[in-house]
């Protein structure tokens, strides 16, 4: 359950923040930056080792595991 609730807060976020930029770029009349939310978002797996992402998973397993 925590890994389902970090992952939908961190989408949830990162959603938000895409659309108001996007908003506020549609309302100026300005094209989004080269290197946008959404860019970063897609690489967002690439910004740690894979080694992190083992141990993140490791960490948020067993707190699922716990959990009743």
């Amino acid at each position: 359950m925590s890994t389902l609730m970090l992952s939908t807060f961190i989408e949830s976020t990162i959603v938000g923040l895409q659309l108001r930029a996007v908003d506020s770029h549609v309302s100026a009349g300005v094209r989004p930056e080269v290197n946008s939310r959404a860019e970063q978002r897609l690489t967002f797996a690439k910004r740690f080792s894979k080694n992190r992402w083992n141990e993140a998973n490791d960490y948020f397993e067993a707190q699922t595991e716990a959990d009743p």
